[in-house]
């Protein structure tokens, strides 16, 4: 329940985040256009046990159109694309190597979420995205 409930906010700042500024973005994989509400926080990196280090990894979470996350697994050909796109390839390598398996302590899980709140709130506020650097897991 605390990951799901830290999952939820995650994946609402990583969505909040690629619209901001805008009604919508472009979907990381297909690269279509769509609203907010029309819009999931997909991962690149699956949310699974062997890959749980990048599960709340910001880089790992990207707005995704509903067709590409719940029924084309991704569309990973795409989102490999638009990763690239957006972190570069030395930042997609980085990701990469990131990834393993990893037990979320709740101190761990309390921190991330109070980071992604402050974080919800600047964009709410005006305040543009910054970069990865303050992420204290990434």
């Amino acid at each position: 329940k605390m990951l799901d409930s830290l999952q939820t906010i995650a994946n609402r700042y990583a969505r909040e985040r690629d619209c901001f500024g805008d009604t919508g973005t472009a979907c990381i994989s297909c690269g279509k256009w769509f609203p907010f509400e029309e819009l999931d926080g997909g991962h690149y990196v699956p949310a699974t046990a062997t890959h749980s280090a990048l599960r709340f990894d910001e880089r790992n979470i990207n707005a995704q159109c509903h067709k590409c996350n719940r029924f084309l697994h991704a569309n990973l050909r795409g989102y490999f694309r638009g990763l690239e796109k957006k972190l570069g390839r030395d930042g997609l390598d980085d990701l990469e190597a990131a990834d393993g398996p990893k037990k979320w302590t709740k101190e761990e899980i309390d921190e991330l979420k109070l980071y992604y709140k402050r974080k919800l709130a600047d964009l709410r506020a005006g305040i543009p995205p910054t970069t990865v650097a303050d992420n204290p897991f990434a």
